[in-house]
């Protein structure tokens, strides 16, 4: 099932790559707003208000409060976001109108756009991660480094 977030830092600051897991209330959170914005958008008294615009709220947030390994959660809220921006427009009944399929797909593709960004910056920052903590991993006179005090090139 999900992993809830754990703090595994190492002693000089720099977290593990295995350590943090996003936390489900998060995603709980991120989904509960995208269906308060899906019935916002189903209410006739509410036709004209540009609801579907809100749909890329909850993605940003998971994108942003999600840890750099995962992934998939940002995957599934965009899944979850994508299909109640485009219920609208493909049901409707009685009083409701139709909505306009370019308006809703213009939603999407920035819904998949965020998605796409977000996972570049984590791979950025995961990569940078690492290049810091094998930077202080042979660094033999930084005095935070208390297990490395000689030079590794010479034996």
């Amino acid at each position: 099932m999900w992993a809830i977030k754990l703090d595994g830092e190492l002693g000089d600051g720099v977290e593990s790559v295995r350590g943090a897991k996003t936390n489900i209330w998060t995603l709980v959170l991120a989904v509960a707003f995208a269906l308060v914005v899906s019935a916002l958008d189903l209410l006739p008294q509410f036709e004209n208000v540009p609801w579907y615009g809100l749909f890329v709220v909850p993605v940003i947030w998971v994108a942003l409060w999600s840890a750099e390994d995962d992934v998939f959660p940002i995957i599934a809220v965009a899944v979850v976001a994508t299909s109640l921006a485009m219920i609208r427009s493909h049901i409707f009944v009685g009083i409701w109108a139709p909505a306009s399929i370019v308006d809703r797909l213009i939603v999407a593709s920035i819904i998949w756009l965020t998605v796409l960004l977000a996972i570049l910056r984590k791979r950025a920052r995961r990569t940078f991660k690492w290049i810091t903590l094998a930077g202080r991993q042979w660094e033999p006179d930084k005095p935070a480094n208390q297990t490395n005090h000689k030079d590794q090139t010479t034996k």
